[in-house]
């Protein structure tokens, strides 16, 4: 057997294999990540924006965009019915998203956002609510993954269920921006939220990655959320594109309550 062919072969094969990017702040030796490599959705996400897009806010297209929020709202899925509301409402906004793809897909989300003041300016929003209303849910996912780490996984905390972080989490992010109604539906809803024991298993896969590593990936997965949103917040804030959002939907609901009386 040609011990050098052999060897080219397996440099060969090691190129093409997806590289794990970590978290930028933890360090651990490759070897131990073999276990853990896109084994579970937080290293699918970390690995998705820093291998694939070598993610910086700045340089997010609409395309990229869309698919990571398509990766994090499977995040919402492992928690079953307890936060059906919150992803029934994040997919109908990237469904927005989507309708835009075409005429938008190569521009950068950056300037996208700041020059999609003309939305405005004509008396519309769609566009701009959806992306405000979308950072506003992967605010929350993070809080959710932040606050689970927080807890932590203890074998003596296994068995509790995940209905105080999510609340926590909610009243952290979302609970501000969410009339009554929506309010009244989640808290009603977490009631059914999962066990620790079992959401682990899911965030795996049912593949026996370690523990350890599994929190690695969760930490990177809560900086690259935390960069979206840092990013999101400071273009909505330096075009006050929020304030703008809510000035014209008090407009249109003017306009629409004069019509109605005029009736």
């Amino acid at each position: 057997m040609d011990v050098n062919k052999t060897s080219q072969k397996t440099k060969q094969i090691n190129k093409t294999k997806p590289r794990f990017i970590l978290p930028r702040h933890v360090k651990i030796p490759r070897a131990k990540l073999k276990i853990c490599i896109l084994g579970n959705i937080f290293a699918k996400t970390v690995h998705h924006t820093r291998e694939i897009y070598d993610l910086k806010f700045e340089d997010l297209n609409l395309d990229q965009f869309i698919n990571l929020c398509r990766m994090l709202k499977k995040i919402l899925n492992n928690f079953g019915i307890s936060l059906t509301s919150i992803r029934y409402e994040m997919e109908s906004y990237i469904q927005v998203l989507e309708k835009h793809e075409d005429v938008f897909s190569n521009f950068n989300i950056h300037h996208l956002l700041r020059g999609i003041v003309h939305e405005i300016e004509i008396g519309g929003y769609e566009f701009t609510e959806a992306v405000m209303w979308i950072s506003r849910y992967i605010d929350f996912i993070r809080a959710v993954i932040q606050n689970l780490l927080l807890e932590g996984f203890e074998n003596n905390q296994l068995d509790e269920t995940t209905e105080n972080v999510l609340r926590k989490s909610y009243d952290e992010t979302l609970a501000q921006y969410r009339d009554w109604t929506a309010q009244k539906t989640f808290k009603a809803l977490i009631v059914k939220s999962p066990r620790k024991k079992s959401l682990i298993k899911k965030f795996m896969n049912s593949k026996p990655t370690r523990k350890e590593l599994l929190i690695i990936a969760m930490e990177g997965c809560v900086e690259v959320m935390s960069e979206i949103v840092a990013g999101l917040k400071a273009t909505f804030e330096e075009a006050n594109l929020e304030k703008d959002i809510e000035q014209l939907k008090l407009q249109h609901l003017f306009t629409f309550q004069r019509i109605e009386e005029a009736n």
